[in-house]
């Protein structure tokens, strides 16, 4: 691992190396926070102090940061969010979410899958 730690000094060398050999990466100069993104949610950051403070943006409970507009993937920044909500209906059993009813339109979605989904896209 020397070697590794040696050669890339941060997260600047490390993006170049990708772009220099064509690796397709979500991290920009601009936005060079890590995502962590699976079926139930998206956790923007690097783990570990050392890769939020390297990203230049730091969270926690010390910190009253607000999330850059480039962390928005599965959501809208709320300052552009519409003023009008969705109101939904959720029914749970034991604890787990079975159903969710869009109030206003009537549409039901019953599977684990399609409430993440519907869900995510609602959000």
């Amino acid at each position: 691992m020397p070697e590794f730690y040696n050669r890339f000094k941060g997260r600047n060398d490390l993006m170049e190396y990708a772009k220099q050999h064509g690796i397709p990466i979500p991290v920009t100069p601009k936005n060079p926070w890590s995502m962590d993104e699976n079926l139930m949610h998206i956790r923007p950051l690097a783990s570990g102090a050392g890769a939020r403070l390297g990203a230049g943006v730091s969270t926690g409970p010390h910190k009253l940061n607000q999330a850059p507009p480039g962390l928005y993937t599965k959501t809208q920044d709320p300052a552009k969010a519409p003023n009008t909500p969705d109101i939904l209906e959720i029914e749970f059993k034991k604890g787990v979410p079975v159903k969710v009813t869009n109030v206003k339109d009537g549409t039901t979605h019953q599977t684990s899958l399609e409430l993440f989904m519907y869900l995510n896209e609602v959000a």
